[in-house]
């Protein structure tokens, strides 16, 4: 079980932004599973199981914080974006950035996630789904 946790810590890291809240996250997801073990009836992978109890504790810690932060690392790549010399094209993407931010952040944390999961981290509609079952 050890190894499955281990390689949760990309995920934790998605759902996040902070590697320490992900570290933390990973850490509350094999304690939660250590003392639930007896629960999982070996119907789906491991790894689908560890993987549901992580969105669940994410979601809750979402909840108990009363507020979400998006992700600094994606204003940073628009900055530092190399490649851009057209200044209308920075205003535009600044502009864009801050739209996309805005709509993700009236989004519920559920929401958010499923998105992050499928644009950002290139989850199947599938392996979403048996996550949120």
């Amino acid at each position: 079980m050890a190894d499955a946790v281990v390689a949760l810590y990309p995920f934790a890291l998605s759902l996040t932004r902070d590697p320490d809240r992900a570290a933390d996250l990973v850490q509350d997801t094999w304690l939660r599973a250590s003392r639930s073990i007896g629960q999982w009836r070996g119907e789906a992978p491991l790894a689908s199981w560890l993987r549901r109890i992580m969105h669940h504790l994410a979601i809750d810690a979402a909840r108990r914080s009363g507020r979400e932060v998006l992700a600094e690392e994606v204003e940073q790549r628009w900055r530092d974006d190399e490649y851009t010399i057209d200044a209308a094209v920075v205003a535009e993407r600044a502009q864009t950035r801050e739209e996309l931010e805005d709509a993700l952040a009236r989004l519920p944390f559920i929401y958010r996630s499923v998105v992050m999961l499928h644009d950002i981290e290139g989850w199947t509609v599938a392996e979403i789904a048996d996550l949120l079952e």
